[in-house]
């Protein structure tokens, strides 16, 4: 019996192992379909797995075939119940959130998003689903509705997948051609690899369309019966498209797997490449693979610039920032350049595909569709250009041409009016679900763009942050970049007023012209924003009866503006000098100084209808010592044996006379100034300097103003220029190396601004003055990045340096000097010991403090 027992528990647990064995074939011929693109088989052998095991294993993949398929409905199922596994990698988090966002389940994706930056907090993809979710910035997205009118064109599409329209002329006439999977191509190789398996649907052929324009006002087409395009090219059994053309249709540039005829690279990878076929008379050459086309990786995606000197494509060689990156590529002496990627400004952690180059030039706008930007969800299209080498932020397009599916591969015509795009949305009409595929769409656009530039008037300077706001757009508000600039569409029916406003400026407003604005055209608005006129009061408190400064004192200021009380104090330093700074215009203030053992004073002033110029306001305060307290003297203090005769100077200063009946002038502190001998003669102890001494001035860490210990040297150089009225002063302002470079460039720039507008307050007219922002390009001494300095060696650093021309006719220039005596040392809170060493590519700037 003992025995009987010991056999059947023997056979089941080889029955267990036979079938854990089977199992883990199953997982292995899974994995090896996915790595083969073969989704949907992966995930029938996966589901098999789950019917006998509950492996964790095949919940995964299964998650991650159905986000390769972009099917939101089952990504939602399997990545919910991967983000409760305890073993679920962090990302598995993140791609549960885009599901949800994808489903229209934003609160739900806002939750689940957040509990990924727990884990990883500098994932940009994350930050821009967090923000997308945002209920203003999810209508700020849907409020360009009625900017477009957007149709779904089923005589362009299939039921398979139509993507990539490309509008073009051949001649006279308007064409279309797209890519799609509607024909089955034939192929010599085995039925097996026909297919394409990760859609399991045919391969992508390129289709021509002829469009026939009905009506011109609303852009309405016929669009003819589709003709293989393809074949005219070269035929291939594998995937070809996009397409891009030349100016002239004479050249083309096209991305295609296995042009060859190969049945695939030594990993067994189909991958794409671009190709450049020349036109001969109504025939195409043989086409011919592009310099930077590899084996190891996908180039594709082509879009010409109008002008052919700019190639874009998409590529995940190595060295991007995710999975497709965008690249451009550069026509230099009749050959294509390395490509350049676009930066992290275009590319994401997500996918960045399907560019498109509209115009030229200065004029040129890049599309692009991106999963990893700020947007609706899934691929959504985007447009930006490009500023003094640098690409700006990219721009979401906004419902309708986006939705939280995916939507890309945008094109247009010239004027911007009439395009396609293609999209995988539900169109109402039983086509567009996660299960059917991607259709193509028309839009006639019902806008015109408006492109707003907000500027310092000043210095001319662009504001960066600046908000704009118009009624005649459904967005809130938008912000302007670091070029001073927002973009924005608005309709055709109305003029609009634009309004800009920004911290520390008055609010002003333009109105745009409607006559013979036409949709399509950009309109540039330019708005100027002032300086909110700010004052300085300043003075010295002084003992009424010595007239000697006094320290310590309370000095309060009340102000009673637009009905809001306030009140500011600071107390006088040794010298008995206090200040308060950029204190508001329009207003009346009363200052009321105090100090034990002295009476109370007080005094009245306005900063209503003040001339420019008059910026500084200075208000001096007496207040008399108590009589009986130990500090109130009994006389003026006067040089040891020389009394006082009580009679002054024109200059205010008092007259002694001493044993050798010499005149001695002597001011509020007892110091002699000059002496007048019997004989008439006289003697200065302290005689003013000629040329006032120009110093260097300083600056606290990540701040422009100035400090109170360079307001001398700025006055000293006000002092000079009054002197010379013919000179003019160049200085330069720099920062540490602490920070990014973009960010300390801004910096020094503000940090220049705010020297022109101290001079200019004084009465120094801006052609006298020529300022640059240097960042943290000119180290005074060796603390460049990755140099451990002290706080005090890059105080050194933060400075304005000033050089006096034209001051001689011999064209000597007087520079400033360095001078630290005195100058206080701001330090940086948690800064790094030595800062960061930042790479070219920007890419390593780890510290985000300026400097």
């Amino acid at each position: 019996m003992r025995y009987n027992k010991s056999f059947l528990l023997l056979l089941l647990f080889s029955l267990l192992g036979t079938g854990l064995m089977a199992q883990k074939g199953k997982l292995r011929k899974a994995k090896r379909l996915m790595e083969d693109y073969n989704y949907q088989a992966a995930i029938d052998v996966y589901l098999k797995v789950l019917e006998k095991y509950d492996e964790s294993e095949a919940k995964l993949n299964i998650a991650e075939c159905y986000r390769m398929l972009r099917n939101s409905d089952e990504m939602e199922y399997w990545y919910g119940q991967v983000s409760l596994m305890p073993q679920a990698p962090p990302i598995t988090l993140l791609y549960y959130a885009q599901a949800l966002q994808m489903n229209g389940k934003c609160q739900k994706a806002t939750k689940w998003v957040r509990e990924y930056l727990k884990l990883m907090p500098d994932d940009t993809r994350a930050r821009f689903l967090e923000k997308a979710c945002e209920e203003s910035m999810v209508d700020n997205l849907r409020a360009s509705g009625d900017l477009y009118d957007l149709e779904v064109r089923p005589e362009l599409s299939s039921n398979a997948d139509d993507f990539s329209p490309v509008l073009y002329k051949d001649g006279e006439k308007e064409r279309v051609i797209i890519s799609s999977t509607r024909d089955r191509v034939k192929s010599k190789f085995p039925t097996k690899i026909v297919e394409d398996k990760w859609t399991e649907d045919g391969f992508a052929q390129l289709f021509d369309f002829e469009l026939t324009l009905k009506d011109e006002k609303k852009y309405i087409y016929d669009y003819g019966e589709p003709e293989k395009y393809a074949k005219k090219i070269r035929k291939t059994p594998r995937h070809i498209g996009p397409i891009t053309f030349n100016a002239d249709q004479t050249q083309a540039y096209f991305s295609a797997t296995d042009l060859d005829g190969k049945a695939g690279n030594e990993d067994g990878v189909l991958r794409q490449k671009i190709y450049l076929v020349n036109k001969k008379g109504d025939k195409w050459d043989k086409p011919e693979g592009v310099d930077f086309n590899d084996e190891g990786y996908n180039v594709m995606h082509p879009s010409l610039s109008k002008d052919g000197t700019m190639l874009f494509f998409a590529s995940d060689m190595p060295g991007g920032f995710g999975g497709l990156d965008l690249y451009a590529s550069y026509m230099e002496a009749g050959r294509w350049s390395v490509p350049v990627n676009l930066g992290p400004t275009v590319n994401t952690e997500g996918d960045e595909a399907f560019p498109f180059a509209h115009g030229e030039g200065v004029d040129m706008t890049l599309y692009f569709a991106s999963n990893g930007l700020i947007g609706l969800d899934g691929l959504d299209i985007y447009k930006v250009t490009e500023s003094y080498g640098a690409w700006l932020d990219p721009v979401n397009l906004g419902y309708p041409i986006n939705s939280n599916k995916d939507d890309f591969s945008i094109t247009m015509n010239e004027t911007k009016t009439y395009g396609l795009i293609a999209s995988n949305r539900d169109n109402g009409e039983g086509q567009g679900d996660d299960g059917v595929g991607d259709q193509i769409y028309s839009f006639t656009k019902l806008s015109i763009s408006v492109e707003v530039i907000v500027f310092d008037k000043t210095t001319e300077m662009p504001i960066e942050g600046a908000t704009v706001y118009t009624a005649c757009s459904s967005v809130d508000s938008y912000t302007t970049n670091r070029d001073g600039k927002a973009f924005l569409e608005v309709g055709l029916d109305n003029p609009c007023d634009f309004a800009a406003e920004m911290l520390n400026y008055r609010p002003n407003n333009v109105r745009t012209k409607a006559a013979d604005i036409k949709p399509g055209q950009t309109v540039v608005i330019q708005i100027p924003l002032d300086l909110e006129r700010v004052f300085d009061v300043g003075g010295t408190v002084i003992d009424g009866y010595s007239e000697q400064p006094l320290g310590n004192a309370l000095v309060r200021l009340k102000s009673d503006c637009e009905g809001t009380l306030n009140e500011l104090s600071t107390l006088t330093d040794e010298t008995g000098y206090y200040e308060f700074l950029e204190i508001n215009e329009d207003c009346d203030y009363q200052l009321i100084v105090s100090k034990d053992g002295y009476t109370k004073s007080s005094s009245t002033f306005t900063t209503k209808n003040i001339g420019k110029g008059d910026e500084a306001i200075e208000v001096d305060l007496a207040i008399n010592c108590l009589p009986g307290t130990a500090d109130c003297p009994d006389q003026k203090k006067f040089p040891e044996d020389c009394l006082p005769t009580g009679n002054q100077d024109e200059n205010g200063y008092d007259e002694c006379e001493d044993q050798e009946g010499n005149k001695n002038y002597i001011d509020v502190n007892g110091n002699k100034i000059y002496m007048v001998t019997p004989e008439g003669d006289t003697i200065w102890f302290q005689r003013p300097e000629g040329v006032p001494e120009i110093v260097h001035i300083f600056y606290d860490f990540n701040r422009a103003n100035i400090r109170p210990d360079a307001r001398p040297g700025l006055d000293s150089l006000v002092a000079f220029l009054e002197m010379f009225p013919q000179a003019s002063v160049r200085f330069t302002s720099h920062t540490d190396a602490r920070g990014k470079r973009r960010s300390n460039q801004r910096l020094s720039n503000r940090r220049a601004e705010s020297v022109v507008r101290y001079l200019m307050r004084k009465g120094i007219p801006k052609k006298r003055l020529k300022a640059k922002g240097m960042g943290e390009k000119v180290m005074l001494n060796d603390c460049y990045d990755g140099i451990p300095c002290t706080e005090e060696e890059h105080q050194e650093n933060r400075r304005t340096e000033f050089t006096i021309i034209d001051w001689k006719e011999d064209g000597t220039e007087l520079k400033s000097l360095k001078r630290m005596d005195g100058i206080s040392v701001d330090p940086c809170q948690g800064c790094p010991e030595a800062p960061a060493v930042e790479e070219e590519n920007g890419r390593n700037e780890s510290t985000s403090s300026t400097n």
